[in-house]
């Protein structure tokens, strides 16, 4: 066997050997035959195994590849050089069948797919997508919401800019969301001052900032509100504002009672004006300050006052006992006065400041009687001014005379004589007559008219001061009385020459002749008129 490979070998190096130019080709007999490789069936194809195949035997030896099936045959030691495969077709494998039908269904599949995915684009399935509205005016972003498909629900947002827009949406523009879902609109509104006065500068202060106020100061002023409450606004409101703009709130803070004990009344009154309080007086006649000044307070000074805001304010001034306690009027101060009358009932009738500055006032109550503040306490009072005027003595007008007429209930009843004048001068608290006239004895100037009737004057001067007290019978034989005190430099003063240099026949003649009062005159005429029926004389004798 050895041998016979040498010899394959030799002949393997001659067919290999390439002729030289210009020799002949060989002869078929001269050709080294190769040994004939045995017939195969259909399905087999000799294949020459490597030489290091160390097989166990030599049966056929098949493998199995993506094509037709290939066999290996073993040929023996005797192993032949490799040869050229023949294939046959084969009918398609039951897995190569699997591999179309797949194909198939995943395209199926894919179409399926791709129409899903246009259709869901589209929105014919999986919900609707919230539009891109925010910026719109709300009538056009709420109509292209509602087209969609969805609930529109609205809400208002204070905002420096943009009002009447959108500013946000919810759920946001591009969300897909179910058909029929609640989309909640924000738009823009315009910021408005809310309406704080009277609440508590905390809840104000809450209100402006959910209105968006970033600026908001507050001004403290004393009142008799309670503590933190919102006494005004400004801007106003219902004013439009920025954000950015400044709101003042003004708000109440108890004022603490000032320093009053040893001033005036009328400066005490200012201080408490000007600190947001009202003052209640009390007038006491001694005290251990001068008349006129403030004897204490309540709430002490430096104490918050009351949510009312009064002040109890005891100031020192004599008031007159009675409205005919004529000599106290100059021992009160003005607002005294005023404070005691309206206590008494008596109402302001006339009023007025004279061309020297002098106050004339006068007063009358229901139950009859008049107190005239004026400079010369006799005659009629002076009617300047309506009753609606302003009262003078509020602003602390100087009193210098005083003339009562007494309700007709107090006066002594009795003839118009010295005793009916004594009788009355004990009730005015007056003393120190010196001298009178009666319709007898009165001095008058020529060419008076003489008076029916019946009356007494008396005058009289203490501490200064000068007084006349004139009773009179009106023509029902009821007697009437008038008193009226001055320091005594007005009854000096006056011009008593036409009466003979008398104080009291000058005070009678005005009273009586010259400037009777309304009820004098009234009086005068009904006793004329019956003494001309009577045919008697009512003239003085």
């Amino acid at each position: 066997m050895g041998d016979a490979g040498a010899g394959d070998e030799k002949d393997r190096e001659a067919a290999e050997t390439v002729a030289p130019a210009g020799s002949r080709a060989p002869e078929a007999s001269e050709v080294p035959q190769v040994p004939e490789v045995p017939e195969v069936g259909p399905e087999e194809v000799p294949v020459a195994l490597p030489s290091d195949y160390d097989g166990g035997d030599d049966s056929t030896t098949t493998t199995t590849f993506d094509g037709p099936e290939f066999r290996v045959a073993r040929l023996g030691e005797n192993r032949i050089g490799a040869h050229a495969v023949h294939r046959r077709p084969k009918e398609p494998s039951s897995h190569h069948r699997h591999l179309v039908l797949v194909g198939l269904v995943l395209a199926l599949v894919a179409a399926v797919a791709i129409g899903a995915g246009v259709s869901y684009y589209l929105e014919y399935w999986g919900g609707k997508t919230v539009p891109a509205v925010v910026g719109l005016a709300q009538e056009a972003a709420t109509q292209r919401i509602f087209q969609k498909g969805f609930v529109v629900q609205v809400r208002t947002q204070p905002t420096d800019e943009g009002a009447g827009r959108v500013l946000s949406v919810e759920p946001g523009p591009g969300r897909r969301v179910p058909e029929g879902s609640t989309v909640t609109v924000t738009v823009g509104a315009d910021r408005v001052i809310p309406d704080v006065v009277g609440t508590d500068k905390d809840a104000a202060q809450a209100a402006l900032a959910q209105a968006g106020a970033s600026n908001v100061q507050l001004v403290y002023e004393r009142s008799g509100e309670a503590e933190g409450t919102v006494l005004a606004v400004e801007p106003a409101a219902g004013a439009l504002f920025l954000s950015t703009d400044q709101v003042t709130l003004t708000v109440a803070t108890p004022p603490k009672v000032p320093s009053l004990v040893g001033r005036t009344e009328r400066e005490a009154l200012s201080m408490l004006k000007d600190a947001g309080l009202t003052a209640e007086v009390t007038y006491v006649a001694t005290g251990s300050q001068p008349v006129g000044d403030v004897q204490s307070t309540d709430p002490a000074a430096g104490e918050r006052a009351g949510l009312d805001g009064v002040v109890g304010v005891t100031v020192v001034s004599p008031q007159p006992s009675d409205p005919w306690d004529v000599r106290a009027y100059f021992d009160a101060t003005p607002t005294a006065i005023l404070s005691y009358l309206q206590k008494a009932g008596y109402a302001i009738r006339t009023g007025a400041i004279d061309d020297a500055g002098r106050l004339q006032e006068s007063f009358a109550a229901d139950g009859g009687g008049t107190v005239a503040l004026q400079p010369v306490p006799w005659g009629a009072p002076a009617g300047q001014e309506p009753a609606s005027v302003a009262d003078h003595l509020a602003t602390g007008a100087k009193v210098e005379g005083v003339r009562v007429t007494l309700p007709t209930a107090k006066v002594p009843q009795g003839d118009a004589n010295a005793q009916t004048a004594s009788e009355t001068e004990a009730l005015c608290g007056l003393k120190g007559a010196t001298g009178h006239c009666d319709a007898h004895s009165i001095s008058l100037p020529a060419n008076t008219t003489p008076s029916p009737l019946s009356f007494y004057c008396e005058y009289g001067e203490e501490a200064g001061y000068g007084w006349t007290v004139l009773v009179y019978k009106d023509a029902n034989g009821t007697t009437q009385a008038i008193v009226g005190c001055a320091p005594k430099a007005t009854y000096s003063s006056a011009d008593v020459s036409k009466t003979s240099g008398k104080v009291a026949d000058l005070v009678a003649w005005t009273e009586i002749y010259e400037a009777p009062s309304e009820e004098v005159a009234a009086a005068a005429k009904t006793g004329k008129e019956g003494a001309a029926g009577s045919g008697t004389d009512g003239g003085t004798k």
